[in-house]
């Protein structure tokens, strides 16, 4: 089954974080985010491994900074709320769908450098897994290694 979403399911981060997806290994692991590529709740991480059936998960890669630098200026392309709401990142401005099949995929949309109204022109596509106009993609993960979940903490101290 193919999950699509576009550009009017997130008018805002709040709306964006409404609507999240799921892949998972078969084995305990998992990803989740929102569809904007946030991670709005604290069970949600690009990559959440399992090192012991059930439960016991270790966040991994939390999230993903993404960035595209164009001649003119860096878009970044992340989408996140932080505590003090200041530094929310908006990067779903410049998302234009989210596919879902058997993998998420983003596609972005970003202005062209000739117009200063981003709904007129010819715009430039990004795919989140595939960039096009060799424009340099810059990646930045974000490496966490915690313990999801208590029992993990308590079997490495052998509490358990």
């Amino acid at each position: 089954m193919k999950y699509y979403y576009g550009k009017h399911h997130w008018k805002t981060l709040e709306q964006g974080e409404e609507h999240c997806y799921l892949m998972t290994n078969s084995l305990g692991g998992f990803s989740s985010q929102s569809i904007i590529g946030s991670c709005s709740r604290n069970d949600q991480a690009l990559l959440m491994a399992c090192t012991h059936s059930p439960n016991c998960r270790y966040n991994m890669i939390h999230r993903l900074d993404e960035q595209v630098q164009t001649e003119n200026r860096i878009y970044i392309l992340s989408s996140q709320d932080f505590q003090n709401h200041q530094k929310a990142q908006q990067g779903y401005q410049y998302l234009s769908n989210f596919t879902f099949e058997h993998y998420p995929q983003w596609s972005y949309l970003l202005p062209s450098r000739n117009t200063k109204n981003r709904h007129l022109g010819r715009r430039k596509k990004y795919h989140r897994n595939f960039l096009l106009h060799r424009q340099p993609l810059y990646i930045f993960p974000y490496f966490t290694g915690k313990a999801s979940h208590a029992v993990c903490s308590q079997r490495r101290t052998g509490a358990i």
